[in-house]
Formats: C-alpha cells, structure tokens, sequence
C-alpha cells in the first residue's frame, strides 16, 4: 500500500473515531445525585390524547413513578396512571401505562394502553398500540425537579366501533400533549 493511501486511511480512521466520540459526548442523560431513589411526578395541566380528529381524550390528573437506578441514565422506565378523564363528555378510563423515556426526547409505549369510554350505550374503546417509540418530550430542570413536556405526534391506536370510530379502522395520527414535574425521593434528578 502506497504511503499516501496509509496516510488518507488513517485520517480517515480518526475522523470517524472523532464523529463517534463527539457523538457519545453530547447524549443527553437524565442524572439523580442520590440514586437509587424513587422518582414521582404529577400533572402541572391536562393530558391530551387525541386519536383522530374530533377523537380527543382529556385527563385532569396523571400521576408518573418510577425509579432512578444509577447516577446517569440515558433511559429510564415510567409508569403513568390517569385519572378525572373524559372523552366525548363522557367518564373515561386509561388502563396503566408503561412508558421507556429516553433523555433524547422519546418516548416507548411499551404495551398496549386501553382506554375505555363509558356510557354511550354500552361504552366503546381505543386500544393504543405497544411497541411505538415516539417523540417529541423536552425536559426542564426546576431546582432539582425536572418538567418532562410531551409533544407526542403519529402515535398509532385501534377503536372498538361505535362512538370511538369503526372497528375496521386504524388512526395513525394520533397526538399526545401535556407536562409532568417529577420529583425525587431522595436528592436532586436533573437532566443534562
């Protein structure tokens, strides 16, 4: 191999090697200064789930919990339970939801959310599908705390028939809105 081809290889070699550390350097991580350390969170407004169009979902209170494992997480699991919801001005429920946040700024719904209108006659249901890594989440720190905003777009979801839309047919557009502060157990959560 000519010198100039070892050369250009191993500039070659360190640029990338630059690209990839320079990229591990700026990930985002979520840090907690007494980990491990419970992490709770409650609403600061209303969650907004809209699965079509005229199709909208509307809970007054959510309460997030979950765990600070290690000092620095880049993805951390949450459980969100909603409640006061309303859909069509009718009672509504959302079974748990089970959430992998990720510092990025997405989100995994890692199994199916069913959420269940009741009354109409007989009530009807929206089953949001599992395995769907989504964005857009922002975070803020707040002395300690941190406000996880979600701006959710394309998330996919199943109705039953009847007022929450024919069984045959899959909404793709669905759309998630609201803020969650979330607070520590024991010492600070930040992200960075």
């Amino acid at each position: 191999m000519s010198r100039i081809r070892i050369i250009g290889l191993a500039i070659v070699a360190v640029f990338a090697f630059s690209v990839v550390a320079s990229a591990s350097a700026s990930a985002h991580t979520f840090k907690a200064t007494a980990a491990p350390t419970k992490v709770t969170g409650v609403q600061t407004n209303n969650q907004v789930f809209v699965a079509k169009t005229g199709k909208e979902v509307i809970c007054k209170n959510a309460a997030a919990s979950g765990e600070a494992k290690e000092p620095s997480e880049e993805i951390t699991a949450q459980t969100v339970n909603y409640t006061e919801c309303t859909a069509f001005g009718q009672p509504t429920k959302i079974s748990t939801a089970h959430y992998k946040v990720s510092a990025a700024g997405t989100v995994e719904i890692v199994e199916p959310i069913v959420i269940t209108v009741e009354g109409l006659g007989g009530g009807c249901t929206v089953t949001v599908s599992g395995k769907q890594t989504l964005g857009t989440l922002t975070f803020a720190n707040e002395g300690g705390k941190i406000l996880e905003t979600s701006n959710v777009t394309g998330i996919h979801s199943k109705p039953s028939g009847g007022f929450c839309g024919s069984a045959t047919e899959e909404f793709t557009e669905g759309t998630y809105t609201g803020s969650i502060r979330e607070t520590a157990e024991k010492g600070e959560i930040s992200w960075e």
